[in-house]
């Protein structure tokens, strides 16, 4: 996996994560005014990486059966 760093439209620095296949898989979702405070942010990411122990959760509904229970499923397929 690869870290790309980049600077946006408003001069803000960001990260993305991608994956050996090209897919991504991360993003920073805040920009940094400085391309150094962008990169130490991926590299306490790294850290804690490896110090912690990554928990996968699996949820127990699916999106159809989350969408009807919000109400937004009916909406969706009044509109076609």
């Amino acid at each position: 996996m690869v870290f790309h760093v980049y600077q946006d439209v408003r001069n803000e620095w960001r990260w993305y994560l991608r994956s050996p296949a090209g897919a991504q898989l991360a993003t920073s979702g805040a920009g940094y005014a400085r391309r150094a405070d962008c990169v130490a942010a991926i590299q306490r990411l790294q850290a804690s990486f490896r110090r912690d122990a990554i928990e996968i959760v699996t949820d127990n509904i699916t999106p159809l059966s989350h969408m009807a229970s919000a109400g937004l499923f009916a909406s969706a397929v009044a509109r076609g």
